[in-house]
């Protein structure tokens, strides 16, 4: 083989392995050639039909597929040496779907094209034809009509010829064309009309599947965009949602038995989610749960169904129409249908509907005496039994009704008079049992035509109760739960009110108490403080004649302060009297609180007389009452405070500890509920599932730092832990760290960093016992050092056992003797030298100077931490790994982290232009010239 064919043979082979995936192009392992998987663009809604009498290939005469993909044609080939310049490349061109004789056309084409570049590389010009040529050429389309006469393509010998048979191409006469039109490297590689059809459905759906991976998709659920790998489709709608989203979903609705309701997620669309697709997203465990329920629920509407009345089995028993006859297929129990007794055959029931109205009645009136012979009679069991299903049906009989669809009884707790059936999903009206349309099922309310015509709301027995329910479900449906929650045992709940202060406002303190604070004055910039709390209970007549009893509970307002907020709800109650006034109350505290008792930033905090706890009114100030002053809770006068305002805070201190926890607690709250742009990943996600620097306030989502940090902690770099953007340089505090990499990597960041800062001290060094290594602080007026951990004493210079006054026994000039003593002597005096030193010491000796001088000849220090450093290549910009410090090759000078590359581009520097100054290119430095 000549170089230059080698040379192209590698080239377009390479070219290739770059240009495709290895589903499509696989270099062979042997010899030079592989294979290549065509995958034709077909037109939209592409039908590949079958007729065929056979019925070996299929069940129908005659099937139809709309289909996106059909199966790849495989060209295997292999290159001869003398490629390109003199012979075409080795190949063999299979296919399932295209006759030999169509395959046969294709081979000649891909000849005519080598002839046509002779000399030059054909590959890729091959694949591009039969990608994009292929059905053009053949002049196939849709509908395309699969046939195989003859056997397929396993005939032995070439049958009569039709006369037309080369001009047409017919896909019918794949072996009619004769033996002159039939190629060798022609192969239809499929057995019958069935196996194709089935490969060729195989194929499509999965280069279906393929495509929905790699495409990109919006969740309408998290509203974060995703890979098609990461979600799932329903087939009837098309409808995408990722499958954590799907999986949350699923998992809610089996564990509370609505298996009926895996349906997808769109408020308007009717598709239902596939056992296959169940099964993927749940796991095993809840499946088999949600098969179980599944089937219970069919068999519960079929009504021909009981269950075997055994308590250990329950196994559904098909009814014969014509007999009462049930034999559970599990336990062979033969019982009654209608009574669910043992089989008593073509006797009656022993306990007819009237016997058991009878007995139970017999039974309650009865005696002791009587009670326990007719126990004896019928048995206790049963006894029991009936009572409590009389009992069970005269409850549901006088607090339910059947459903008109299914006849389930439906009990009404609460609501409008539109039910929906739980068990066969049907809406009907409570009032008059009719069913009512799934489009528009109020229509029936808003029909005046309709007796229940606007009677759709539950009536109430009075007016104040219907407006008291009115009220609260209002204020539930307005705030959440953290704002509004209503009380379970009476017309009452509970509000805290967040106000909306001013930005960057301030609260300060002003005490000389050393109790509440260690600072005489302290000041604290915030965004929120801890809520105002309205208790309320409802009077049986409000709203028409009673107002709501309430208090309200503040911790960072005086009692006086909260007494006229008090007596501004009256006022407001006695403005709207006779209507609700909850919302009122809630919208006034929230919004004009502030401005109502004139409270302005800086906003100081203050405690007279021991805070709340007063027991008696101390000396009224004059105008106390007109100012409402902050700092006189007290002041004001029993004829001023007002019991339902209770100032609930014991201190100063721990009033400025609520308030700051408090309003950490709120801004966490407003982060996790906002959107964020990760400059990571660019997905848009909740700020829940993100982190942000405090120093910068950049944010990114928990998952790209997490890998970010974990990848760092990794190698080591535990300093460049610090905000991803590249011109900032806030770092993360350990707690975030904690946070994202678990307790085992956070313990190797601690241990890193800790030994990062150690070895930038010049006045630690670590114990030279290679089992200890623990860092021991040297004293300035002394050299010995003594480990905490092992106890053992060293000198601190010479590193060997503490040797008291006397002189280090190895001094550098020795050391440097000692070598050349050693390298240069003959065997007795090296063994000399052994015996007198210690063959370890020579030999730990010949390595550190061996160390220091190829580090003096191939490394310079570092300037800010003195740390050898090699340049391999690059630039001459470098980065210390362990002080991180930027620093010149050339110079050695200090570098500026904002801008290290200005150095380099300023005239008056002494390394202007040379920031590729000595950079080895081909073996050859680079000069400043080049």
């Amino acid at each position: 083989m000549s170089s230059e064919d080698r040379e192209a043979q590698e080239d377009e082979l390479l070219a290739l392995a770059s240009i495709y995936d290895e589903d499509v192009f696989k270099r062979s392992e042997s010899a030079q050639g592989g294979e290549t998987r065509i995958f034709l663009e077909l037109p939209q809604d592409f039908v590949v039909s079958v007729n065929g009498s056979s019925a070996e290939t299929l069940q129908s005469p005659r099937s139809e597929y709309t289909v996106s993909f059909l199966p790849p044609l495989v060209l295997n080939f292999e290159l001869p040496p003398d490629y390109p310049s003199t012979s075409p490349p080795v190949f063999t061109l299979r296919g399932k779907w295209l006759s030999q004789a169509q395959l046969s056309a294709l081979c000649r084409h891909l000849d005519n094209i080598w002839e046509e570049n002779r000399g030059s590389v054909v590959l890729f010009a091959w694949m591009q034809f039969l990608k994009e040529e292929t059905l053009s050429y053949l002049k196939i389309s849709s509908p395309y009509e699969l046939k195989m006469c003859h056997g397929g393509s396993g005939q032995s010998g070439p049958p009569p010829v039709p006369p037309d048979a080369e001009q047409r191409g017919d896909a019918a006469c794949a072996a009619a064309a004769g033996a002159e039109i039939l190629d060798a490297r022609a192969v239809q590689d499929v057995e019958s009309l069935s196996s194709l059809i089935r490969e060729i459905l195989d194929s499509d759906q999965a280069q279906r599947r393929k495509c929905f991976d790699s495409k990109m998709f919006l969740c309408n659920i998290c509203f974060c965009e995703k890979l098609g790998s990461e979600c799932m489709y329903f087939m009837e709608c098309s409808h995408v949602y990722c499958r954590a989203c799907l999986k949350d979903y699923f998992e809610i609705q089996i564990r509370d038995g609505q298996v009926q309701c895996l349906n997808c997620p769109d408020s308007e669309c009717l598709s239902v989610a596939t056992p296959g697709q169940v099964k993927e997203l749940v796991g095993e465990q809840l499946f088999a749960r949600y098969d179980r329920l599944l089937l219970q629920s069919s068999l519960d509407t079929m009504a021909d169904v009981v269950y075997c009345p055994r308590r250990g089995c329950q196994t559904p028993v098909m009814k014969d129409p014509e007999s009462i006859i049930g034999i559970c297929s599990c336990c062979n129990y033969a019982f009654c249908t209608f009574c669910r007794m043992t089989y008593h055959g073509v006797s009656p029931c022993r306990l007819t509907a009237e016997k058991l109205l009878t007995l139970r009645q017999d039974y309650l009136e009865a005696d002791q005496k009587t009670k326990r012979l007719m126990e004896r009679c019928y048995g206790k069991r049963v006894i029991q039994k009936i009572l409590e299903e009389m009992d069970s049906k005269e409850w549901l009989k006088s607090n339910s009704k059947p459903c008109p669809g299914c006849a389930a009884p439906i009990e009404k707790v609460d609501g409008c008079n539109k039910m929906n059936c739980t068990s066969c999903k049907k809406n009907f009206c409570w009032t008059c049992r009719g069913v009512l349309s799934d489009e528009d099922p109020y229509a029936h309310y808003n029909d005046p035509a309709s007796p229940c015509f606007n009677r759709w709301q539950l009536s109430m027995s009075s007016e104040d109760r219907e407006a008291q329910e009115d009220e609260l479900l209002a204020l539930a449906s307005i705030y959440d739960e953290d704002v509004f929650k209503r009380s379970e045992s009476a017309q009452g709940g509970e509000t805290r009110i967040f106000l909306e202060l001013p930005q960057d406002f301030v609260v300060s303190v002003n005490g000389s108490s050393a109790e509440t604070l260690q600072s005489p004055r302290s000041e604290y910039t915030v965004s929120f403080l801890p809520p105002l709390v309205l208790n309320f209970e409802l009077p049986p007549d409000y709203p028409s004649t009673s107002p709501p009893v309430f208090t309200l509970r503040g911790k960072w307002l005086s009692q006086a302060q909260l007494s006229a907020l008090c007596r501004h709800l009256d006022n407001i109650w006695e403005e709207n009297r006779g209507s609700v006034v909850l919302f009122a109350w809630m919208q006034f505290l929230k919004e004009e609180t502030l401005s109502y008792l004139k409270i302005s930033s800086p906003y100081e905090l203050k405690m007279c007389h021991g805070g709340s706890g007063q027991s008696g009114p101390p000396p009224v100030p004059p105008d106390a009452e007109q100012r409402g002053d902050a700092a006189c809770a007290a002041a004001a006068g029993a004829e001023i405070l007002d019991a339902r305002a209770v100032q609930d805070v014991e201190s100063l201190s721990s009033l400025i500890r609520e308030i700051l926890d408090s309003d950490q607690a709120q801004r966490r709250k407003c982060f996790d509920s906002k959107m964020f742009l990760c400059n990571i990943c660019f997905c848009e996600k909740l700020g829940s599932e993100c982190m942000y620097f405090m120093e910068c306030s950049h944010v990114y989502c928990r998952a790209c730092l997490k890998d970010y940090f974990e990848i760092q902690i990794r190698d080591g770099q535990v300093q460049c832990l610090n905000c991803p953007d590249s011109e900032c340089s806030s770092v993360a505090t350990p707690g975030q760290v904690k946070e994202l990499v678990g307790e085992q990597l956070f313990a190797r960041y601690d241990r890193l960093l800790l030994q990062s800062t150690l070895d930038t001290m010049a006045d630690v060094v670590y114990c030279p016992r290679r089992g200890c290594q623990t860092p021991v602080m040297k004293d300035p007026e002394s050299i010995i050092g003594i480990c905490s951990c092992c106890n053992y004493a060293f000198c601190t210079f010479c590193r060997m056992t503490y040797h008291g006054v006397s002189p280090c026994r190895l001094t550098a000039e020795k050391l440097l003797s000692l070598r050349k003593d050693y390298l240069e002597g003959d065997r007795e005096t090296k063994r000399f030298l052994e015996q007198r030193y210690g063959k370890r010491v020579i030999q730990k000796i010949l390595e550190e100077m061996d160390s220091k001088e190829w580090l003096e000849s191939n490394s310079k220090p570092c300037p800010g931490c003195a740390a050898p450093i090699e340049k391999m290549d690059g630039c001459n910009k470098m980065t210390c790994t362990s002080c991180m410090l930027h620093f010149c090759w050339i110079c050695m000078g200090r570098l500026p982290n904002k801008d290290p590359y200005a150095h380099y581009n300023d005239p008056a520097s002494p390394c202007f232009n040379g920031l590729f100054h000595m950079m080895l290119i081909d073996g050859e430095p680079l000069e400043p010239g080049d």
